[in-house]
């Protein structure tokens, strides 16, 4: 479970391991993270770097945000193969200062 609250900016990094604890090369490989509540759907476009995958969720995107949200990460690989790698809950506490002005 990720826990942020409203109007923080949210790093998000994954290390994408194999069933041994080594790393995966992801050379040539696309990710995009997807966050839902309700039918609203946000996808976003993770970065790689070796085999950590990083998205931000910006101040101004998460203090419209309040709840619990779904969060799935898909990578791509060279060949398009599609695989999921994560599915995990992200709550979004209420703050008392949601936008930092």
């Amino acid at each position: 479970m990720i826990n942020i609250y409203q109007g923080e900016t949210a790093y998000i990094e994954i290390e994408v391991l194999d069933n041994l604890g080594n790393a995966i090369d992801l050379t040539g490989t696309n990710a995009k993270l997807a966050y839902k509540k309700g039918s609203a759907l946000v996808k976003k476009t993770c970065t790689i770097e070796s085999n950590i995958l990083k998205v931000k969720l910006p101040s101004s995107e998460t203090e419209t945000m309040l709840g619990n949200y779904l969060i799935e990460i898909k990578l791509q690989d060279a060949n398009t193969d599609v695989k999921t790698i994560m599915v995990e809950r992200l709550t979004v506490s209420q703050s008392v200062i949601p936008k930092f002005e």
